[in-house]
């Protein structure tokens, strides 16, 4: 394995390392020809190294909080949201799939999810690796719940308050998606 898919694997984790690879045989790896996602990979990685250990402490802390569904976790990640660390944000993604914490959090818990949006977490903030918004995962948490005959109540509110504030489905997503678009190409 060469040097440049040994800091790959350990920057982005061997499963996402290896379903690129399997999905782009013949994509250049290293060099100045990365592909996009790779690119994407790259930018993420280099944005992190370069915030101040303050905030990549505190970044590390925040995805570890928002899967333990506490009221001290949910206390802690106001605190550190509230503490104006730059670098800091309700919007951080993780490295390996570029998951927002808001999509983390569905599984957690409303309280958890309340607590991310009033910290300013955009609910139409997509993950970097699937497209998928905070408003697709826990629509899919509820199809899970109806599926093995769990309690839905608390997945169909964390829905509902992800659409009060202001999440995007249909049409409306998608004519946001066809702007970014028409952006990006007229930048270009």
């Amino acid at each position: 394995m060469s040097e440049t898919l040994k800091q790959y694997e350990v920057f982005f984790g061997s499963d996402v390392l290896q379903e690129f690879i399997n999905q782009n045989p013949d994509a250049p790896i290293g060099g100045s020809s990365h592909s996009p996602l790779l690119a994407t990979f790259d930018a993420a990685a280099k944005t992190y190294d370069e915030l101040p250990a303050a905030a990549r402490a505190g970044i590390d802390h925040l995805f570890e909080l928002v899967e333990v569904p506490t009221e001290e976790a949910i206390a802690e990640v106001r605190a550190i949201l509230n503490k104006d660390t730059p670098g800091v944000t309700a919007n951080c993604r993780t490295l390996a799939y570029g998951e927002t914490l808001l999509g983390m959090s569905v599984h957690t818990g409303i309280e958890m999810v309340r607590a991310l949006l009033e910290a300013g977490a955009d609910p139409n903030l997509e993950d970097t690796m699937d497209g998928e918004t905070p408003y697709d995962k826990a629509t899919e948490w509820v199809e899970h719940c109806i599926e093995y005959d769990l309690e839905t109540a608390e997945a169909q509110a964390i829905v509902d308050l992800l659409l009060h504030a202001g999440a995007l489905t249909g049409k409306a997503r998608g004519e946001r998606m066809v702007e970014q678009l028409q952006r990006r190409m007229a930048s270009s």
